[in-house]
């Protein structure tokens, strides 16, 4: 059972990122449709993101419930909220990078459309990976919370 879950949550795992990257690389190399092209991939990669965000939360949520190790869970939480932190931290980097390039004057700081710098920033890989490594986490605390409440029965 296990396996196959991990196997169906890698290939949702790729495919959701093949497809945000499809949509990046359509942001940056038609200029003169960048949004309209953005827009039409990004309606038609959200399903499938979403469906992997979901694959995410099952697969930890059944890892974490049949783990019989207690130190090794509390080892992959933290390990899990390390990995957020360093997430955060790349985004906010890459953001402000982005930011600094395209200027203070830009109307990218008030109301940002979805353009190219604007799809770097917030679809980018380090978003992809933050998203799906908090659904990880939630499904992981979901699956030892019920794992600890069979434990008392």
């Amino acid at each position: 059972m296990i396996i196959l879950l991990r196997l169906s949550w890698l290939i949702s795992l790729g495919l959701s990122l093949l497809g945000v990257l499809i949509v990046g690389n359509l942001y940056m190399h038609s200029e003169q449709n960048a949004e309209s092209f953005g827009f039409i991939g990004m309606v038609l990669v959200i399903p499938f993101i979403l469906l992997s965000l979901f694959i995410t939360y099952r697969y930890f949520l059944v890892a974490s419930s049949n783990a019989k190790n207690r130190l090794m869970k509390m080892f992959s939480f933290v390990g899990g909220f390390v990995l957020i932190g360093v997430l955060i931290f790349f985004a906010i980097n890459y953001k402000n990078d982005i930011l600094s390039n395209v200027g203070a004057s830009s109307s990218i700081t008030i109301f940002p459309t979805l353009n190219q710098q604007t799809y770097s920033v917030y679809f980018n890989f380090y978003t992809f990976a933050l998203i799906h490594s908090i659904s990880g986490l939630i499904g992981g605390f979901v699956g030892l919370s019920k794992n600890d409440q069979n434990e008392e029965r």
